[in-house]
């Protein structure tokens, strides 16, 4: 895990507070770049365009900023991914079909050059197929889940955190945070089972 998510490293009220109060902007660079790699992964996962991903990575600092106060920066990275996830699914919605297939910018707006790098083997486009299906399956799933599940989820597997800190900054005990994991990849798991390889374990 990037030291930078560790508690301390800097201080996420600090950091607000240095903007808020005296208008220092590199504070909030710095605390934008500080979730910027985890988060930008996540949203990027998914819409599959780098333009497409600035933009809700941008939208999603902007949803957050105005309503997070001070005493509640503990909580950050759980608004973050949140925020950004019902943003992918509002889009998906405007739009009406899934952001994960498309093509297109943020919102419905054009593409142009904001493809994502080529990888270095090409997939075929039954395996393209096959991968446009599940991150379709698995963005419908994930918002079938409670926020609370859907909070320690992505947390723990897209941002690495580790559950002992998830359960400091979600104000809850240990024990709660992993039974929110367990009830969520139960979920998920039952939702994508069409997926799942013949003879893989459950």
């Amino acid at each position: 895990m990037d030291d930078s998510l560790q508690p301390g490293f800097p201080d996420d009220a600090a950091l607000l507070e240095a903007y808020r109060e005296r208008g220092d902007c590199a504070a909030l660079e710095r605390l934008v770049e500080k979730y910027r790699a985890p988060l930008f992964s996540f949203i990027f996962r998914y819409v599959q365009g780098v333009h497409e991903a600035e933009d809700c990575f941008q939208e999603t600092w902007a949803r957050v900023l105005p309503r997070l106060s001070r005493k509640r920066t503990d909580r950050l990275p759980s608004y973050l991914f949140t925020t950004a996830h019902h943003l992918l699914v509002d889009a998906a919605r405007r739009a009406r079909r899934s952001p994960f297939a498309s093509r297109q910018g943020f919102g419905g707006g054009g593409s142009g050059d904001d493809t994502a790098p080529e990888p270095v083997e090409r997939a075929t486009p039954a395996d393209a197929a096959a991968s446009a299906d599940f991150r379709r399956a698995l963005a419908a799933a994930l918002d079938t889940l409670p926020d609370a599940q859907r909070t320690v989820f992505l947390l723990r597997m897209e941002a690495d955190v580790p559950f002992e800190e998830i359960a400091r900054r979600e104000g809850c005990p240990l024990g709660t945070v992993l039974s929110r994991m367990h009830y969520a990849v139960t979920r998920l798991r039952k939702a994508l089972a069409p997926f799942r390889p013949k003879g893989a374990p459950p």
